[in-house]
């Protein structure tokens, strides 16, 4: 009885811990998702991780541009504005604040 008491205990212990190193996890990193993120979101989350990372392996990124057979930088500009908005849905848009900050790094990006 005292051996079930104390295995319980350390299971309670051991998932109150998980639950603050999830809640720590999400508060680092935003697109992780919660319970409460819809499929649009989480797809838009995804999209931009990926482009990201695209643009940020130049080997990666030289691959796409050879591919398309167009030059890095455009290569770059077209990942970077896809960033915008890259799974359509009408009903949500990015804030302002977002798309001019994004619209400005990617005309500098073409400017070079």
């Amino acid at each position: 009885d005292v051996y079930k008491r104390q295995v319980h205990g350390d299971f309670i212990n051991i998932q109150k811990e998980m639950q603050h190193l999830m809640e720590h996890l999400y508060a680092k990193n935003v697109g992780c998702g919660h319970a409460d993120m819809t499929k649009w979101e989480w797809s838009t989350n995804i999209h931009r991780d990926s482009y990201a990372s695209h643009i940020g392996h130049f080997s990666r990124l030289t691959y796409m541009a050879v591919a398309e057979n167009i030059p890095v930088a455009e290569m770059r500009y077209n990942l970077l504005t896809k960033m915008i908005q890259p799974v359509s849905y009408t009903h949500l848009t990015l804030p302002t604040s977002d798309l001019v900050q994004i619209s400005v790094v990617a005309v500098s990006l073409k400017k070079k």
